[in-house]
This record gives C-alpha cells, sequence and structure tokens, in this order.
C-alpha cells in the first residue's frame, strides 16, 4: 500500500511541477510577445486597400469581415452564406445524478456548528445530453441497459474558404475566432430526409425526422422525445465588425513573432480600442498563470506530505510550506531572466520558506528520537 501510495505522490509532485513550469513559461513568452506586438503596433487606417507600406508591420484595425461563400453541411444539406456553420448534437438519455443533503454538526465538543454535504443517493431523469451515456453501470440495478440512441452523429464546424476584410484576406487563425453563433432556420432537401431515415431504421414508407427552427429531430416529434432521441441544432456565424491585432503579410494577415520566441495576434467582435484588446488578452493570461498556480501548489505540498509521511519525517505544516518554497524557486527561476527583481525575490523568499520549515521541523525530529 505504501508504494502505491509513494508512487500517486510522485506523480503529484512531477504533474505539479509540470503544470507550474509549463504555465509559467508559457506566460513569459506571452507577455514579452504582448510587450514587443504593442510597442511595434501601427494603426492600419483603411484596410479597404492594400497599402504596401504596411507589409510585415504588425498592426491594429477595424473592418468588416465578410463572405460570399455558400457553405455546406454535406449530411443534413443545410446551406448559408455565412464565416461558419456549426452543428452540434444531443441525445435523449437516461442521466444519473448524484444527490447530496446538507448536515449540521458541532467542531468538537460544544464547539461551533458546521456544515457538511453528504451523499444521499441517485435520482434518474431523461434529459437532452452532448453525449450517449452508458447506462450499464448505473447504481440502480432497474436503469441499468436502458439506454440506446438511434444513430451517433459527430459535432461539426464548417468555414467559409474566402473571408475578406476590407481589400484583405482572413486566415483561418483570424476567422475561426470570429464568433457570434446565431440559430440557422433549417430546410432539409428531400434527398436529406430520405437517408436520414435510411441511417434510424425508419420504416418504408414512414418519416421519424422533424424540423423546428434551427433543429433537427431524429425519432419522436419534438413534443415527446423517447429515449434514443437525437436532436441536431444548427447555428451559423454571420459576416461581422471586428477588431484585429496582427501582422501584415502581402493581402492577409500573420501571427506577430517575438525574439524570444513567442507569438501573438487578436481579434475582437465589434470596434474595440487597441490598448483594451491588449489589456484583454494579458488578463487572460494571468488568469491561467494563477489558475495553474492554484491546481499545482497543492499537488506539490500533498505529493511531499505523502511522500514524507511515509518516511514519517514530515509533518502537515512542514510539507505546505516546503510545496510552496518548491512552487516558488520554480516560478523565480522562470521569471528571473526577464525580471530579475521580480524572480530574485521569489527565490529570496522560497529560501526563507525553505528554512522557516527546517526550524519547524526540528522540534518534531527531536521529539520522534526522544520518543525512539
Amino acid at each position: 500500500m505504501s508504494l502505491i501510495k509513494l508512487v500517486i505522490a510522485v506523480i503529484m509532485l512531477a504533474g505539479g511541477t509540470f503544470i507550474l513550469q509549463y504555465a509559467e513559461r508559457e506566460g513569459v513568452a506571452t507577455e514579452d510577445a504582448l510587450s514587443e506586438a504593442r510597442s511595434a503596433t501601427v494603426e492600419l487606417p483603411d484596410a479597404g486597400n492594400i497599402d504596401p507600406a504596411f507589409n510585415g508591420k504588425m498592426v491594429y484595425a477595424t473592418g468588416f469581415a465578410d463572405t460570399k461563400d455558400i457553405i455546406a453541411d454535406p449530411m443534413f444539406g443545410v446551406k448559408t452564406t455565412s464565416i461558419s456553420l456549426e452543428r452540434r448534437v444531443q441525445y435523449y438519455q437516461w442521466a444519473e445524478i448524484r444527490l447530496t443533503r446538507t448536515e449540521t454538526y458541532r467542531d468538537g465538543s460544544g464547539g461551533n456548528l458546521r456544515e457538511s454535504e453528504v451523499f444521499a443517493g441517485y435520482d434518474y431523469s431523461r434529459r437532452w445530453v452532448s453525449d450517449p451515456i452508458d447506462s450499464s453501470k448505473f447504481d440502480d440495478r432497474s436503469y441499468r441497459d436502458r439506454n440506446l440512441i438511434m444513430t451517433e452523429i459527430p459535432d461539426e464546424t464548417f468555414y467559409a474558404d474566402n473571408v475578406t476584410f476590407g481589400a484583405y484576406k482572413l486566415p483561418p487563425f483570424i476567422r475561426n475566432f470570429i464568433s457570434g453563433s446565431v440559430p440557422l432556420k433549417v430546410e432539409l432537401p428531400s434527398s436529406a430526409v430520405t437517408d436520414l431515415n435510411k441511417r434510424i431504421g425508419a420504416a418504408d414508407g414512414d418519416s421519424e425526422v422533424y424540423v423546428s427552427g434551427n433543429v433537427v429531430y431524429l425519432g419522436s416529434p419534438p413534443d415527446s422525445p423517447r429515449v434514443g432521441d437525437v436532436r441536431v441544432i444548427f447555428t451559423e456565424v454571420k459576416p461581422a465588425s471586428i477588431s484585429i491585432l496582427a501582422k501584415v503579410t502581402g493581402d492577409t494577415f500573420e501571427p506577430f513573432s517575438a525574439p524570444g520566441g513567442g507569438t501573438f495576434s487578436m481579434v475582437s467582435m465589434g470596434t474595440v480600442e487597441k490598448d483594451n484588446m491588449y489589456g484583454d488578452s494579458l488578463r487572460d493570461k494571468t488568469y491561467m498563470i494563477y489558475g495553474a498556480r492554484i491546481v499545482a501548489v497543492p499537488l506539490i505540498s500533498f505529493g511531499l506530505k505523502t511522500v514524507m509521511g511515509i518516511l514519517s519525517i514530515l509533518t502537515g505544516l512542514v510539507s505546505f510550506l516546503l510545496g510552496i518554497a518548491w512552487s516558488l524557486f520554480i516560478i523565480g527561476g522562470i521569471r528571473l531572466g526577464p525580471s530579475p527583481l521580480y524572480g530574485g525575490s521569489l527565490l529570496g523568499a522560497a529560501i526563507l520558506l525553505a528554512v522557516l520549515s527546517i526550524f519547524v521541523l526540528l522540534p518534531y525530529l527531536r521529539r520522534k528520537k526522544s520518543a525512539a
């Protein structure tokens, strides 16, 4: 059992360390790219004309993303003139829902009242879900093996090949991030209805394909679904005004490449000021870094506690302090190059926490030695 715990602890340590290193390195690269891109950015005043003077430059531009392409879903025969066409599939299934109840208890003898969530069984209901549910493992045997599906259809997004931005062409890395999906009214050709009925095994002469707005139902009428039915939801992204940050290359764009190796580009819907776009991008990356730290530090601390707990030489407090010290050492080492003061401060804090951990640990070890 100790060997299994040791393996899990090592995995936690390695996983936490990897997450932290990856997030910090990505963060540094992105911050460098953002800084370089921001200082190099010039405004492209008129995207309606290709000006050779802007070739090779990092630009901020606003304009209208447009297309004349007709895109289609070949399985359903649904067509539209839009930037993208999205198919999302749902299945009518029995779902097992874990229930909890809140219990109140006193913390210790006459202590404060506290609440905790306690498992209270399972509830079963039919609902539309994005993936088929395996009911063979349901806790309640009477609900096992109730789920089936008439057919499984993948989610898919179709894009227009030619999307313009004034006189420029938008590359996929910009086109694919244009958002603002709206429902697409569906009209199925008779050939698609025939193929779909065959696909779901409908009886000859009968149709089990129904259309309502932007949804195609396979199986039962929309108002009375049965387990196994499938519904397919269609949305589209129409031509729209956008703001972009990217490097001009001839009549199109590419991501900005910083000398340090990071790359940067961005698209926002509508007319958004350049400074706001850079601020949004930096904030999103900051959230990612802090999210990684929130995940990684507990992994490292629990991993250390388990490893040393097996050896009976580490307390919970020390494992927590060493986990933070370890994390700060990784962050500080990565941040030392681009920001010596910040990185050095973190390394100093890591050393102080490590020393503090030793002072906390020494009395514990003396007691263990005396008891032996």
